[in-house]
């Protein structure tokens, strides 16, 4: 999950070097479908804010971004500042419009079929999954790993547990 997350503070900024940073690790990773998760901290639970795909971050690190920028750029990802602050003195590059601000949720307790259902009647790519009672995220599930682990489960059956 840490390789996936990323936190964001109040202001909704984030540096560049942490974005394209978790853009390789899922390069690495050998993910093509996958993406990034934002969390932001209320009460000191992480809820989600959103959740940006691979493609989509890959796209806008490096087509919105100009070939020479400082250091210190920093990329929006959530819309404006929640504290309404100072504007930011350094350079600032704005992927709100690619972020899916709603991203569909499961229960962690749920049954694997509700997941599955919800992938097939929905279309979804991925599902972020809550925790019971605090809705804190605990993981995403990415539809071609769900994929896989099904057709692990129809080849072998039940006798990984």
């Amino acid at each position: 999950m840490a390789e996936i997350t990323v936190h964001v503070p109040g202001n909704n900024l984030v540096s560049y070097a942490l974005l394209k940073q978790k853009l390789n690790q899922l390069h690495d990773r050998g993910l093509m479908d996958a993406g990034l998760v934002l969390v932001q901290s209320h009460a000191d639970v992480p809820m989600c804010q959103g959740y940006i795909s691979q493609s989509e971050l890959e796209f806008g690190l490096t087509k919105l971004i100009p070939s020479k920028f400082p250091a210190d750029l920093q990329v929006r990802v959530l819309g404006h500042a929640i504290d309404d602050g100072p504007a930011p003195e350094s350079l600032e590059v704005d992927l709100t419009a690619f972020v899916d601000r709603t991203p569909l949720s499961i229960c962690a307790k749920a049954p694997l079929e509700y997941a599955v259902e919800m992938f097939s009647k929905l279309g979804l790519r991925y599902l972020i999954v809550t925790e019971e009672g605090s809705g804190r995220m605990v993981g995403v599930i990415i539809k071609k790993r769900l994929v896989g682990y099904l057709e692990h489960l129809s080849e072998h059956g039940n006798d990984d547990e």
